[in-house]
């Protein structure tokens, strides 16, 4: 069972920018992605930022661009698993 109000806010989170309602230029944008690629800094969070974001862009690469083609070279690397 689907809760409206939980995909009312799911849905509005997809349409606001974070960065654009906190006006973040992009040096700042970029500070922020650099600390969260990096395992050693204070957000305690290790690799796991990185090798979350590596996956979407699997997922995503697989979903929108397929493997045909050229790209099946990418099929048996397992680097992002």
């Amino acid at each position: 069972m689907r809760d409206p109000n939980l995909d009312k806010v799911f849905n509005w989170q997809k349409a606001v920018n974070f960065f654009d309602i906190c006006k973040i230029d992009e040096t700042k944008h970029s500070s922020i992605i650099s600390w969260l690629l990096s395992p050693q800094e204070s957000h305690n969070l290790g690799d796991a930022f990185c090798k979350c974001l590596l996956k979407k862009v699997k997922e995503n690469f697989v979903i929108n661009k397929g493997l045909s083609g050229g790209d099946k070279a990418y099929a048996g690397n397992d680097f992002l698993n």
